[in-house]
């Protein structure tokens, strides 16, 4: 459980990644799926190891990238299609699979070892697992009830326990989540219709809704030091930001930019659209990392050195 004394210190190292995270330029690094379309990138872990989905022959394929090589996740056995959408500091990767044509029947998967294990909320008819814990304990998603509504939860994967964050009959997701349990993601609530980003403590079972004044927002990753990144809407289109919708993050002549993740070093992952309408997954880093980050992103990176780049 998170003291008052460790929160305090979270709070000062967010202060501090958020000034190095906003500074200066970004280099963007193309990570389509060779063959897809449709790509995206959903995580990224400490180690640079990024993970992403795409679309081949209109169903839905996982992936993963480490060190120039493309690793194929296509889920368990009778599996229709997959995506890859969480990965954790000790390689484990989180996602969903379906087994009707079209993206019906949804199942979460946990894929370790070179093997997958099948994950489901109780009492749903899909579940989509979308975020892991650095460490791998917790695992966050959402998950369509049987009754109609729609549930964002976390699963403890040390005492095999789900807790539900919301329960609502519109949408809801949990997706970042760090080692000490907290947990961002969002959710709408009718009359009149407004969607809310939410960051949520399991320790506490505390809820702190944000909303973003005529637009709407969305936290979708966060990493050890508490920085936020996700994406909002408003009359111009989608954005990427860093910490808050006041720190937008759009990559350069994309017509929209979407983050999903990022890692305790800021490098950031997500999807643009690109001015002939097609979609990209990417990962950006600061052109001026700390010198601490330097060696990380040189041996993580090196391996791409073959995938075309762009600023943005």
């Amino acid at each position: 459980m998170m003291t008052q004394f460790t929160r305090a210190l979270a709070a000062l190292a967010f202060a501090a990644v958020a000034g190095q995270a906003q500074a200066g330029p970004y280099s963007v690094t193309l990570m389509d799926y060779a063959g897809g379309t449709d790509s995206t990138g959903w995580d990224i872990n400490n180690s640079g190891v990024f993970v992403g989905s795409a679309t081949v022959a209109g169903e839905s394929v996982g992936y993963l990238m480490s060190g120039g090589t493309t690793t194929t996740l296509l889920g368990p056995a009778g599996a229709v299609g997959a995506g890859a959408l969480g990965i954790s500091d000790t390689g484990v990767v989180v996602g969903n699979y379906y087994t009707v044509a079209g993206g019906s029947n949804n199942s979460g998967f946990i894929y370790a070892g070179g093997s997958y294990t099948s994950l489901s909320l109780p009492g749903a008819t899909d579940t989509y697992l979308r975020g892991i814990s650095p460490n791998g304990r917790y695992m966050t998603g959402y998950a369509l009830m049987g009754d109609g509504s729609i549930s964002s939860f976390v699963y403890d994967s040390v005492s095999g326990v789900f807790t539900t964050v919301f329960n609502s009959p519109s949408l809801t997701i949990a997706q970042g989540v760090t080692n000490a349990g907290l947990v961002v993601g969002n959710h709408r609530v009718f009359g009149p219709l407004h969607r809310f980003a939410f960051t949520y403590d399991i320790a506490t079972a505390t809820v702190t809704d944000h909303e973003m004044v005529g637009g709407d927002v969305r936290y979708r990753g966060i990493n050890e030091a508490g920085l936020i990144d996700g994406f909002f809407n408003d009359a111009t289109g989608s954005h990427g930001f860093i910490g808050s919708e006041a720190t937008p993050f759009d990559v350069a002549g994309a017509s929209a930019t979407i983050l999903e993740g990022l890692n305790d070093t800021g490098w950031l992952v997500g999807q643009y659209t690109d001015a002939a309408g097609a979609i990209h997954a990417f990962v950006a880093t600061a052109t001026v990392p700390e010198p601490a980050t330097l060696g990380l992103m040189l041996g993580a990176l090196g391996g791409l050195a073959v995938v075309r780049r762009r600023r943005g």
